[in-house]
């Protein structure tokens, strides 16, 4: 009996020693973070260059090249808030223009010419980044030359947004990579407009196309093949590929002639008046309807205001566009506006070669100050990378990954996001009416143009997915795992769960003025008290997340004085025995969580009270 009395009385001392420990170590508890997304950042560059890279001296597309150029300029202006008219000249010429950001830093922007030819491309794409200093690369028209800028971007660890460049194997497997990013549209979603329109809004089943024959063509008719194995009934009954410096275009259409097509589709980039020449000629043109696609207002004025016999032919008739002028599609995108405003601002004229043409439609064309194919999609690119900097100040190209993947921004486009998986752009397309601009104060009076009827959703021109790549996860967390309590000396480990972040981490712990690396470490405390734990990781694209913990460390147990007991003289009865001192020691740190348990109730029994 003295013996348990013993052991009751030590443990009501031990409880109280530390109950003021416990109050302590509920407080801590109630306070203890996890910090997470925090980045880890070096200083921020003060100049970033992009290289711009267009077919400026190409034999053919050089005006999209043109285009392009014009929509990154305004899209620059608009993203930083820097207007400076007067860079759009510099860019043209191969010149330096200059972009201030609102915090003083610089976006240095210079073109180099690919000449359309892919020993060019690699050259000046070298000569951007080994001699100018490039941090990120932009742009090209020709598909075959984006691919050869992919894997260039990936060889030097640059982002590399792509435009106008369309070929959807660009963002595919084997040359998607994930430096290689393109705000711009591709042929799978112009393939999945196109068919949505044909099939589910004109119902036809009988498909010829004329393709070019090269990396655009072919991306495009496999995109068109995909599409239309979604509609049972619809087949191609006729394909043609076609150079693309041919000049004769009979032979082929003599053959899609022949094989009785309720439609045809021309796959081809850049100017192709004399595809609509010799269609004229073959007496095809009215007959065979063209896939209702409204390109851009060159080809559109050209076919229904300088071929003879079919002038007039497009009027009210619908079409599909991605971004060709639309003039009150603003409505529906208000950026689409503030593009349109800031062409005429700085008399920016996209159809200027067409100055002097003998077809008076084309050469008022000319005069137009009008957002076309290709602005749209410049600007927004420009849009994103400049959202890119400001959002990751040194450039650190894993970080400026994981912050575009997934990022949604209004363009002019329409609300656009960037698919992770493949960082295809997503955006909706639209479905217009051509007519006959009747506003006299309208630069484009008396031409053909889009009027806007409805909008085709994203989901609905959604890509295919054809990559295995991973995205950056988006969240990143860290917390100790750790034991409550212990007596002293007391060796615990101490293990760092992480959620989400990017492998491989690195994590550092501090624990009494010392400092131990690794994702798990074993730590032996020494001094009884609160003893605070703090740790932080680190991912391998430079996310930073933070934590604390505290464990309580008892005081030694001494050991009690052995009670000596008189043996009884009844042989049957003996003195009970003295529980060992471990048995004690269970029993106390029993009480503590009790104790702790108890007070966690109190304090919250009190905080409902006190709210009441």
């Amino acid at each position: 009996m003295v013996g348990l009395v013993g052991i009751w009385y030590r443990s009501r001392y031990r409880l109280k020693q530390i109950g003021s420990l416990v109050i302590a170590t509920i407080l801590l508890a109630a306070t203890l973070v996890a910090l997470a997304n925090v980045a880890t950042a070096q200083a921020p560059k003060s100049t970033i260059k992009i290289a711009l890279f267009q077919p400026r001296t190409a034999p053919a597309l050089n005006f999209y090249g043109t285009w392009a150029i014009q929509g990154f300029h305004l899209g620059l202006e608009y993203a930083t808030g820097d207007k400076k008219p007067e860079n759009l000249a510099l860019l043209m010429g191969l010149k330096e223009a200059s972009y201030s950001l609102p915090d003083g830093r610089r976006i240095v922007v210079k073109v180099f010419d690919t000449q359309g030819k892919p020993d060019v491309a690699i050259s000046k794409a070298r000569e951007a980044i080994e001699e100018w200093g490039a941090d990120i690369l932009a742009g090209e028209t020709f598909s075959s030359l984006a691919v050869t800028l992919a894997s260039i971007a990936k060889q030097y660890k640059k982002l590399y947004f792509v435009f106008p460049a369309a070929a959807a194997s660009i963002t595919q497997d084997p040359v998607f990579n994930k430096y290689v990013f393109r705000i711009a549209r591709n042929t799978d979603q112009d393939a999945a407009a196109m068919t949505y329109f044909m099939v589910e809004n004109l119902g036809y089943k009988k498909f010829a196309f004329l393709a070019a024959d090269y990396e655009f063509g072919w991306s495009y008719m496999e995109s068109i093949q995909a599409a239309l194995s979604k509609y049972p009934g619809t087949r191609i009954v006729a394909l043609e590929w076609v150079p693309l410096t041919a000049t004769d275009f009979k032979p082929y259409l003599l053959r899609i002639n022949a094989s009785n097509p309720e439609v045809l589709g021309i796959i081809w980039a850049g100017d192709f008046s004399l595809i609509i020449r010799d269609l004229s000629a073959l007496n095809m043109l009215g007959r065979i309807p063209l896939a209702s696609v409204m390109i851009d207002l060159f080809t559109t004025n050209y076919i229904n205001n300088c071929v003879p016999g079919v002038q007039g032919s497009l009027i009210n008739l619908t079409a599909v566009t991605y971004d060709a002028y639309v003039r009150n599609r603003a409505s529906q995108t208000p950026l689409y506006g503030v593009l349109e405003k800031m062409m005429k601002e700085e008399n920016i004229y996209p159809y200027d070669f067409l100055k002097g043409n003998p077809c008076k439609a084309l050469d008022k064309l000319s005069g137009a100050r009008v957002p076309d194919l290709w602005h749209p999609p410049a600007f927004a690119t420009a849009q994103f990378i400049v959202e890119a900097i400001k959002a990751v100040p040194d450039l650190n190209v894993d970080r400026m990954i994981a912050f575009l993947e997934g990022l949604t921004l209004e363009t002019p486009m329409g609300i656009t996001t960037i698919r992770p998986e493949d960082h295809q752009a997503l955006r909706p397309f639209y479905i217009v009416r051509y007519i006959v601009d009747n506003d006299p104060n309208s630069d484009t009076y008396g031409l053909t143009i889009g009027e806007y009827i409805a909008t085709i959703p994203p989901e609905k021109v959604a890509p295919r997915i054809l990559t295995s790549y991973k995205p950056y996860p988006k969240t990143f967390s860290v917390s100790i795992k750790s034991p409550l309590a212990g007596t002293a000396p007391f060796t615990a480990t101490l293990t760092a769960v992480i959620e989400g972040g990017t492998p491989p981490y690195a994590c550092e712990w501090r624990i009494e003025e010392k400092s131990m690396s690794g994702t798990s470490i074993t730590y032996t405390f020494t001094n009884p008290g609160i003893i605070n734990i703090t740790l932080s990781c680190t991912d391998s694209i430079g996310l930073r997340a933070n934590a604390s913990a505290g464990i309580v460390i008892l005081k030694p147990e001494v050991t009690p004085t052995p009670q000596i007991t008189t043996p009884q003289t009844t042989p049957q009865v003996t003195t009970p025995a003295t529980p060992r001192p471990e048995q004690a020691i269970d029993i106390s740190m029993v009480a503590v969580i009790i104790a702790i348990l108890v007070m966690a109730g109190i304090a919250i029994a009190l905080m409902r009270r006190r709210s009441r």
